[in-house]
């Protein structure tokens, strides 16, 4: 068998499961879900990916295939990887002489169920049950196994989640939880602020930091730049309210924003105490933040 034909088996079996791959683990009644009008339905594709397969095989038999459908989606799929069964043979089979080369059968046949195996998994998605990524590249693809039964993801994309909306290329690695990192940087940075630790403070806020405080005469409060200033703005809310404390902290992330909402509770030196309700809008940068903007309910002090 030549190299080509060798190359167009392995072809087959990654078709194999990549249809598996779109399939598996799929909800009841996937295989009639219908995205728009006139669009096959995963049944419907398979059986006409079947036709494109079988079509294939003609180079080789003649004659044409026309298929009946199937009366259960189980057969269907069964049928399918039957048909390429039967065209890996038909690969391997050097007494049969093919009326096309097999740069066309790439380009053709091969090529259209592979971007059918592909509108499956898109059909998924479609269907509220969307298909967890990996690196194909490291997927275990034997020439010899074309059938239904295909091994798991050898390398799953760890990151993955079925409510992430798409990643820019490239960009997939960045995502691994990075929602959650940053939502545990700003838990980290409220418990922080609760112990008066400026140390752990400024270590998550970035060289270039800006702090716009609640209050002020500027139209975003009293604006602090840098490490420096940052710092000092906050040690100097620790000396006004020596028993501050930001409690029932709720905290949200979204790409590079942040949020945190909180009560504060503080006693002034003379006494009087301040219990409001307030929140932090934070922007995120390469895991640390870069500007915390404060804003909090103005309420008279309580005695």
């Amino acid at each position: 068998m030549t190299d080509s034909r060798k190359l167009l088996q392995h072809f087959l079996a990654a078709l194999a499961y990549r249809t598996q791959k779109a399939l598996r683990g799929a909800p009841p009644g996937f295989a009639e879900f219908r995205a728009g009008t006139h669009v096959r339905t995963p049944h419907e594709l398979v059986w006409h990916m079947t036709g494109v397969i079988g079509y294939a095989r003609t180079m080789f038999t003649g004659g044409r295939f026309t298929p009946d459908r199937m009366p259960s989606f189980a057969a269907e799929v069964n049928r399918f990887h039957d048909t390429l069964a039967a065209l890996r043979a038909d690969f391997a089979n050097e007494t049969l002489q093919a009326r096309i080369s097999d740069e066309q059968f790439l380009q053709g046949p091969l090529s259209d169920a592979m971007t059918h195996a592909g509108q499956l998994a898109m059909l998924r998605r479609m269907a509220g049950s969307p298909v967890a990524s990996e690196n194909f590249i490291f997927a275990t693809i034997d020439a010899a196994n074309v059938g239904v039964e295909q091994p798991e993801p050898a390398a799953p994309d760890e990151w993955w989640r079925p409510d992430q909306p798409p990643q820019p290329p490239g960009a997939k690695p960045r995502a691994i939880d990075y929602g959650a990192k940053m939502e545990q940087l700003l838990i980290e940075f409220a418990e922080a602020f609760n112990r008066h630790d400026l140390d752990a403070l400024m270590a998550m806020m970035t060289d270039d930091c800006l702090f716009d405080g609640s209050a002020g005469e500027t139209v975003h409060g009293e604006r602090h730049r840098g490490q420096s200033a940052v710092r000092s703005a906050f040690a100097a809310v620790f000396a006004q309210y020596p028993d501050a404390q930001w409690r029932d902290a709720v905290h949200l992330v979204a790409g590079d924003r942040g949020l945190s909402e909180w009560t504060f509770t503080g006693t002034r030196s003379d006494g009087t105490r301040v219990e409001v309700r307030g929140c932090d809008v934070f922007t995120l940068k390469n895991g640390k933040i870069v500007i915390k903007d404060s804003f909090r309910k103005n309420r008279p002090p309580l005695p």
